[in-house]
């Protein structure tokens, strides 16, 4: 949570990329989808277990989980199956990143660099971790 607070305090203060709403899509899952909407686009979870803090479910797809409070408020993908609608996945460069969707705000984290893109007037960001020049993670977070 402290991760998310601090990527939403930077978009929200204007730094960064700003990417549209629609681009937050991850495998066809979107902020907000409920538990059936998941369901109906993926099929069952292949995992499906309690979820910690604020959130109450969690879903597992093979390199795809989502987490729910009111709808799906943190998609992750760790596959080059579970992209966004304009094509940024796990294993592309971080320059085909930029070359999507701009330079982003850059935060080191240990071995590794998180890019972050802000929506305009949005509590949601998307987040690509890149490791070793590659996106390793995309997440989109929204604040519950």
């Amino acid at each position: 949570m402290k991760v998310l607070a601090i990527a939403l305090s930077l978009v929200a203060n204007g730094s960064g990329s700003a990417i549209p709403f629609d681009e937050l899509a991850l495998g066809g899952v979107k902020p907000g989808d409920t538990q059936e909407q998941v369901r109906a686009h993926l099929g069952p979870p292949v995992t499906r277990s309690r979820a910690e803090g604020v959130y109450d479910t969690k879903f597992e797809y093979p390199g795809l989980e989502i987490i729910f409070g009111g709808g799906a408020e943190i998609i992750a993908s760790s596959s080059a199956e579970h992209c966004t609608p304009t094509g940024a996945c796990p294993g592309i460069s971080e320059a085909q990143l930029t070359n999507l969707y701009g330079p982003g705000v850059r935060q080191q984290r240990q071995s590794e660099i998180a890019v972050v893109y802000s929506v305009p007037g949005d509590a949601c960001l998307l987040e690509a971790i890149i490791s070793q020049d590659a996106v390793r993670t995309l997440t989109v977070l929204c604040q519950p």
